[in-house]
């Protein structure tokens, strides 16, 4: 794409806005999205600072056959997810899931891309891939590593309240490094000038 075009497109994806279940851009990612944004050859597509979710599938694994039994982008306590656990009486899987932070950019070019890619990972992303490069180059930046677990199968619990403790504390943990490197990668992009 070239920058006319490049600019078109841009402000066509800051003028639809957020189309996500929840319907906004979370809190504690809005800030990288707005310094992102503001470099004339980026522009953010979809992002997730990090949640933590009870997925009920009813078939195999996929997000078709699953919705959310309890969702939040903050840290949880135990007995919050406990309560919701306990008081889910659906059939299928539940799964707990603590995922770390998403971002779709697209980039006018792929120099860009992989000079977006070379700042997400030294703020401490794990993971940064090119997902397309027809017209746009659309990177994809993943924080964590997530954490997937089976907690509950045709109505009956399969972990303790206990154990469930620990994987709360870990998931929050999680979390909190997620939101760590989102701000990191907010301040080393202010300091740069590759973008402008």
């Amino acid at each position: 794409m070239n920058e006319v075009e490049f600019a078109n497109y841009k402000k066509s994806v800051l003028e639809k806005g957020d189309k996500s279940k929840k319907g906004g851009e979370d809190e504690k990612i809005k800030k990288l999205n707005q310094v992102i944004n503001t470099f004339s050859p980026l522009v953010t597509l979809s992002s997730c600072s990090g949640r933590v979710v009870l997925l009920n599938v009813s078939q195999k694994y996929n997000k078709k056959n699953s919705f959310w039994v309890f969702s939040s982008h903050d840290t949880v306590n135990t007995q919050t997810l406990w309560n919701s656990l306990k008081n889910f009486d659906g059939d299928g899987r539940v799964y707990l899931k603590f995922e770390g932070a998403i971002l779709h950019v697209a980039c006018k070019s792929l120099r860009v891309a992989k000079s977006l890619m070379e700042w997400s990972r030294y703020s401490g992303f794990t993971r940064s891939v090119i997902l397309s490069v027809e017209g746009k180059v659309v990177v994809e930046l993943i924080s964590n590593p997530t954490m997937t677990i089976p907690v509950k199968n045709n109505g009956e619990t399969l972990i303790t309240k206990k154990y469930l403790n620990e994987l709360v504390s870990e998931g929050n943990e999680l979390l909190e490094g997620t939101w760590e490197i989102l701000n990191k990668l907010k301040d080393n992009l202010r300091e740069t000038r590759v973008f402008s």
